[in-house]
């Protein structure tokens, strides 16, 4: 994302949390309409980036279990 910025791309916001309580906020805030005003968006996604957190968590044959893909509908 730093990158694409440095090459004047518009790109979305991107948040980095360091505790569920923060991903819990920002999650309620987007459901509330108050993140990404300039950015009108039907979903977001959370994940862990910490690898070997995501070792941990693991994964099935489908979807990694460090990953969540959130859709809003209507």
């Amino acid at each position: 994302m730093i990158q694409l910025r440095k090459l004047r791309f518009d790109v979305p916001d991107t948040f980095v949390c360091t505790s569920p309580e923060q991903v819990r906020s920002l999650h309620q805030k987007w459901i509330d309409w108050e993140l990404f005003d300039s950015w009108p968006t039907d979903g977001i996604v959370v994940k862990v980036s910490d690898h070997a957190l995501q070792q941990e968590l693991g994964h099935n044959t489908q979807v990694p279990h460090w990953a969540l893909a959130m859709k809003r509908y209507g």
